[in-house]
């Protein structure tokens, strides 16, 4: 009785040791591809950065980079949760696998704890992979924030010129303006001086003048 209670303990355990093992290969999944959403997200950014980047579109792309980077690292944060929780886990099946191996029997338990262990080990190799991969995503995020650093004092300087230009244009405009009105005050001043000191010759330099303004 005690051997086959025995048994039935130690097939319950490896069946638990299996589902542990599903679920954290499940996780593992998801965060990974939570990693690679990431990975999209600024490539995405990368090529819209590419497509608008004339001058006129800059302030736009700006504020489209903020959103971006916005959800690039909460999906950043995500992916150290999961992580986090998922090595958690991963010790806690480690130790409910140890307990239970001190009350089965030793030699039968003995090639279930190793594949366990051998899957553990897996799982550890993923996820020091994917904990290099956060790095190498903590970095490309400080270089996008350089890059937007950069992006924005390109669009601030071109914004300076750019209201330097409209001034000097309107200033032109204005000494154009007042050029054109001062040259008609001097034509009907001349007018005014011909038909007062000569009529004879009023109408002749009167039509004149008219037909240089037609």
């Amino acid at each position: 009785m005690d051997l086959q209670r025995e048994v039935r303990e130690l097939e319950e355990s490896n069946r638990d040791d299996s589902l542990a093992i599903t679920e954290l290969q499940r996780e593992y999944l998801s965060w990974d591809k939570k990693y690679q959403l990431a990975v999209e997200t600024k490539e995405n950014i990368e090529k819209e950065r590419a497509v608008y980047g004339e001058i006129g579109l800059m302030k736009q792309e700006i504020h489209r980079m903020e959103v971006r980077y916005a959800h690039l690292r909460k999906a950043q944060e995500k992916l150290i949760q999961d992580l986090e929780m998922c090595v958690a886990r991963r010790d806690g099946i480690v130790d409910v696998a140890f307990a239970r191996e001190m009350r089965a029997s030793k030699g039968e338990v003995s090639y279930t704890r190793h594949q366990f262990i051998k899957k553990i080990d897996e799982l550890k190799n993923k996820l020091k992979k994917s904990m290099q991969n956060v790095k190498d995503a903590e970095k490309q995020i400080e270089e996008l924030r350089s890059e937007k650093k950069q992006l924005t004092e390109n669009y601030e300087t071109k914004q300076e010129q750019l209201d330097a230009l409209k001034s000097g244009i309107n200033q032109l405009e204005n000494q154009l303006f007042e050029g054109q009105i001062h040259k008609h005050k001097v034509t009907v001043i001349f007018l005014c001086f011909v038909l007062l000191t000569n009529e004879q010759h009023a109408f002749p330099v009167l039509l004149y003048y008219w037909e240089g303004y037609d």
